[in-house]
């Protein structure tokens, strides 16, 4: 398990989809409160919450358990009286089938540099006590650049072992591509491959650093992508293309978009709310 704190299947279910049941009408402002994404008569959401700041503090999303079947899922984002975060906990049902129902990471902070260093996470899994730990490490701008995850199974009683690594590059305040690798004693293998195209608008939801501290990077940059290449070495026949184009209200900010996912040609509908 080589992340335990914001399982894939968090990012998953931004193209998971279950029963429409919802017609709502997105509101003025510029808080982005809600997403949510319909392809024919299925939909799925994610909704964002704030302190009064207007710091992200959780979102709730839906994650398919091992059924397929979607259930909810509270992120919720602990911060300390600066604002940085010092805590990230995952909630769901979904992970039942470990014997849990919550994941929770601790955040490393240093107050010198004001960058985010690591974050553990450790959980008790049947009779085991499995631990991850993830080093983030910056360029000379305050972008984080690389992640290198290391994790004790709990069993084997060699300790920490190195197990992946993301590296990811930047164009201006937009991340450009980030390549995953996994490791296994000297042996590395690139896993995934994406890179991204944006428009010139404000992204609602721009996180920066913070964004890949709680592994969703697709909240990083300042403007909205438009097109997403998914390259997988190891299986080609999983690469894929996503272009989505936006409508934008007059504040800049994204109220709809299209995007269509090849090969295959699906269609998906997004809607953004605002308070």
């Amino acid at each position: 398990m080589k992340k335990l704190l914001l399982p894939l299947i968090l990012v998953a279910s931004l193209t998971a989809c279950q029963k429409e049941n919802d017609d709502d009408v997105p509101a003025a402002g510029s808080l982005l409160t809600r997403i949510q994404q319909k392809s024919g008569t299925d939909s799925s959401d994610v909704t964002f919450t704030y302190d009064t700041d207007r710091r992200v503090t959780g979102l709730v999303t839906q994650v398919p358990d091992d059924n397929g079947n979607l259930t909810p899922a509270t992120v919720a984002i602990t911060r300390n009286g600066q604002g940085v975060i010092s805590k990230v906990s995952v909630e769901s049902d979904a992970l039942a089938p470990l014997g849990i129902t919550r994941l929770e990471g601790l955040v490393n902070y240093d107050a010198n540099t004001r960058q985010y260093k690591s974050r553990v996470t450790k959980v008790n899994i049947f009779l085991f006590v499995i631990k991850d730990s993830t080093v983030f490490t910056y360029d000379n701008g305050g972008k984080i650049v690389r992640e290198d995850s290391y994790t004790d199974d709990g069993f084997s009683g060699t300790g920490y072992a190195h197990t992946g690594y993301t590296e990811y590059t930047y164009a201006g305040n937009n991340l450009a591509s980030a390549r995953g690798y996994t490791v296994d004693g000297t042996d590395v293998t690139e896993e995934e491959r994406v890179t991204y195209t944006y428009d010139n608008k404000t992204n609602p939801i721009a996180l920066g650093p913070e964004a890949i501290v709680i592994q969703l990077s697709q909240y990083t940059s300042a403007n909205n992508i438009t097109r997403q290449e998914v390259i997988v070495p190891i299986d080609p026949d999983e690469n894929q293309t996503i272009t989505t184009t936006y409508t934008y209200n007059n504040q800049n900010l994204p109220v709809s978009a299209q995007s269509t996912v090849d090969p295959g040609g699906e269609t998906v509908q997004v809607t953004y709310f605002y308070q």
